[in-house]
């Protein structure tokens, strides 16, 4: 009896170990943008990115206050480390 609940213990450890990594693995890979080349302004550090259709554009607070300046870009970005200026 303690044999087969040693055994039946172990598949269910394995079950959940086994399952855990398949989660793991499926939520850390990420398809490559394959879309219309995007213009992104940014404030701040530009990422690297593997997608050669995305184009980051550095850009500055007083920017923003431009007319029609956000027709230029399809999305403006502010990095972790500009938020506390942008707060301002």
């Amino acid at each position: 009896m303690k044999k087969i609940f040693g055994y039946f213990l172990l598949v269910i450890i394995s079950m959940i170990l086994l399952s855990c990594n398949t989660l793991h693995s499926q939520s850390t890979k990420a398809n490559l943008y394959g879309g219309q080349e995007l213009k992104i302004g940014i404030i701040g550090e530009i990422p690297k990115v593997r997608e050669k259709q995305i184009k980051f554009i550095r850009i500055q607070f007083s920017d923003l206050e431009k007319d029609g300046f956000d027709s230029q870009y399809n999305a403006i970005f502010i990095t972790k480390n500009s938020l506390s200026r942008a707060s301002k």
